[in-house]
């Protein structure tokens, strides 16, 4: 026996609540937003606001508001019953008055506290052009003061804009500007409908997407119809596509009528910019003037079709130094992203290896925004007290004595650089050489280019800086046969873990016979931690793992954790080698950077993230081996802790394009044929299984990669599958 009289009924899951009008005949508010999305596949709750009759565009209407107990009722019984475990968005149409818009704000703030990811679609429901207002007059403040700022996007119609900003919306241009207004808090879209009907052509309609950065104009066939209901219809179907993993425009399209009077079902659109040729070819100058269909469109407007929703690229006055993915990303948390449509992502690369921490930590924003407020500068002519806690703190966790600041790992590579020259000159080597690996990685800079084993990135820079020996990586006997050949070397640059070069990881045995060849040779021993450093690993550098200690170390990248720091930390000999007016830097060591590091180090220490990048590190390189072990195309699955290589026999760049817009998942690929993970340390153990799940299924998407000519490894590395 139970103490429940329905032991088998299974509680409610929804994956929306959806808070809007109910009426008894008709089909608005709830009645059509609830079918629209279970047709979806997703659970919903019905939160009704008010009850009528009917829709009050009819000649007798009866029923009204709930009152405000009950409506605050519904929603707390809600949370009371465990419901909203699995909820994913909120969903807000018809309010009856303000008093439920307070009590609905209380009550979405409170679930937005609790999960960062809850998606909120608010359409603000007062009216329309051909009835004029139809609710308290009151809500159009309550929604600017209390609702608007905590969506995520809005659907207003048009004549709801107007109300809203206060603002004229007659054509595209107006509309677009009256919509950013509206942009705060949260707020990162507005699906404006029935937008500036002055410029519609025959027997259409627009809808004017905005985000922060652009716009876009949807047309669709128009809808004569008297009754009410289709913005609600509108909202709900957009908010689910969006849900089931649509883009925003996708999910516009989708919410919208598909065929035109008199097309074929299924016609060919296409996306264009206002001004630009058409998919025929053809000049703008030889096609009809658009503003004869469409009204005068800004350049910053695009019109798209229903079934090309992507962006087009934009004019750019940046250099072209970057294969940027088409892809903006608004805001983040913990390891998650959002783009300027809203879409969600999953971060596998962590900025990479920089967002160790996550996204948006509180804990660091909040030393930014104090410290901004304070000190942002003085220079290193002056004393910096953070500087020299953060130096303080560095040097004990490494086991170093002394350490240079500056603002990214280029610069304290190069500061490592210069030291091994002074150690060379005061050896009375003229011609000092740096021991440096094939396929590592050390910066762009033209000596950190030099040091670089990768042609690739070294072709159209040369002459290259002199001074530089290449050994292969992770060969000790390639080392002293260096040795015995080049008596001037002066110092070994390695990585612990080669990051760029495809993640390969240099043996603990290996690095402890470089550190002993270092002391018998007399040469410093440089370790550049920049993208292992700082826990990924395991330890707190990925040196450690070997029990050694290096002579010089360089940091950067998650020291800030997404706020630009570098530090080259050095001992025994190589720590008294500057002397004052050798090497500075103007920015290196504000005091708001260290103060970030020190916070950085703080949370790190704190929360366990070495010790918690090693556990989910092992999850995540068995979870890869047991899923794609015996894949025909992964030729090698290595890593240390979070840093995880994946390496396939052809070159897949493309994959990173495809885990975007297929998985909405991050990923790099190095050395043209290995899938590189950094994600963040604070991923939880469901986070690292998804992305074991995603980048299954992004190569089960593919082609089956050809044999005939196969990028094959080393044997060390074939058999190196999983450290």
């Amino acid at each position: 026996m139970t103490d429940t009289p329905f032991p088998a009924l299974r509680p409610l899951r929804p994956d929306v609540v959806s808070v809007q009008s109910q009426v008894v005949y008709g089909r608005v508010g709830n009645n059509v937003a609830v079918p629209t999305l279970e047709s979806l596949g997703l659970s919903v709750a019905a939160v009704p606001t008010v009850v009528f009759s009917n829709t009050p565009h009819y000649p007798t209407v009866h029923g009204g508001a709930l009152p405000i107990e009950w409506f605050e009722g519904y929603l707390q019984d809600l949370s009371a019953r465990g419901a909203l475990h699995a909820l994913r968005a909120v969903l807000v149409g018809y309010l009856g008055n303000p008093g439920q818009a307070e009590v609905l704000a209380r009550w979405t703030q409170a679930l937005q506290a609790e999960r960062a990811d809850l998606r909120v679609v608010i359409d603000p429901v007062m009216g329309d052009h051909d009835h004029g207002i139809y609710v308290d007059t009151g809500m159009a403040d309550a929604y600017r003061q209390l609702l608007l700022p905590l969506a995520h996007g809005l659907s207003p119609n048009g004549f709801e804009l107007a109300h809203l900003t206060g603002r004229p919306v007659d054509d595209m241009e107006s509309v677009v500007a009256a919509a950013r207004t509206l942009m705060t808090g949260r707020t990162q879209w507005i699906a404006v409908i029935s937008a500036a009907p002055g410029t519609w052509a025959d027997g259409e309609m627009q809808v004017v997407f905005v985000t922060r950065e652009q716009a876009h104009v949807i047309t669709h066939a128009r809808i004569d119809a008297v009754p009410k209901g289709t913005g609600d219809l509108f909202s709900a179907a957009l908010t689910g596509h969006w849900l089931n993993g649509a883009t925003l425009p996708e999910a516009i399209a989708n919410g919208l009528p598909n065929d035109r009077a008199g097309a074929a079902p299924h016609p060919q659109r296409a996306m264009r910019r206002i001004g630009a040729a058409e998919p025929s070819g053809q000049p703008p100058s030889q096609q009809p003037d658009p503003r004869t269909r469409t009204g005068a469109y800004p350049p910053s407007i695009f019109r798209i079709s229903l079934e090309s929703p992507f962006m087009q690229h934009v004019p750019s006055h940046l250099m072209r130094a970057y294969a940027r993915q088409p892809v903006s990303f608004m805001r983040g948390s913990g390891a998650r992203l959002w783009d300027a449509n809203g879409v969600e992502y999953l971060d596998a690369i962590a900025g990479v290896a920089v967002t160790s921490l996550g996204h948006a930590h509180p804990e660091i924003a909040t030393v930014i925004a104090e410290q901004a407020g304070l000190l942002l500068h003085t220079s290193n002519v002056f004393r910096i007290d953070w500087q020299e806690q953060l130096g303080e703190r560095l040097c004990a966790l490494a086991g170093m004595q002394r350490v240079f600041f500056c603002n990214s790992g280029a610069e304290a590579n190069e500061t490592a650089l210069k030291l091994a020259r002074l150690h060379g000159h005061r050896k009375q080597v003229a011609q000092p050489q740096i021991l440096v690996m094939e396929n590592g990685f050390h910066g762009r800079t033209l000596a950190t280019l030099s040091a670089t084993g990768n042609p690739a990135k070294q072709q159209g820079f040369e002459p290259l800086m002199p001074g530089f020996l290449r050994v292969p990586y992770d060969d000790i006997e390639a080392v002293r046969s260096a040795a015995d050949q080049s008596p001037g070397i002066v110092a070994v640059l390695i990585e612990p873990v080669q990051g760029e070069g495809g993640i390969r990881v240099a043996s603990a045995d290996y690095l402890r016979q470089l550190r002993a060849l270092c002391d018998t040779r007399g040469w410093l021993l440089m370790i550049d931690e920049i993208q292992a450093g700082m826990g990924r690993t395991g330890a707190w550098f990925g040196h450690q793992h070997a029990g050694i200690t290096p002579d010089v170390m360089t940091l950067a990248k998650a020291l800030g954790n997404g706020f630009p720091i570098g530090a080259c930390l050095a001992r025994g000999e190589a720590a008294d080698l500057f002397s004052p007016g050798q090497h500075g830097s103007t920015f290196g060591g504000n005091p708001l950077a260290c103060r970030v590091g020190c916070t950085v180090l703080d949370i790190m220490a704190r929360d366990g993230m070495p010790q918690r990048a090693a556990v989910l590190g092992a999850r995540l390189l068995t979870g890869l081996q047991k899923a794609l072990g015996n894949h025909r195309s992964v030729l090698a699955i290595r890593g240390q802790g979070l840093m995880a290589g994946i390496e396939l026999d052809r070159s897949c760049k493309e994959l990173v394009g495809q885990a975007l817009e297929e998985q909405r998942l991050l990923i790099t690929v190095t050395r043209d044929t290995t899938i590189r993970l950094l994600p963040p340390l604070i991923c939880d153990e469901a986070q690292i299984d998804d992305i074991v799940a995603r980048v299954t299924r992004l190569l089960s998407s593919v082609p089956a990669f050809s044999r005939t000519n196969p990028a094959v490894p080393d044997a060390a590395l074939q058999a190196e599958c999983v450290r």
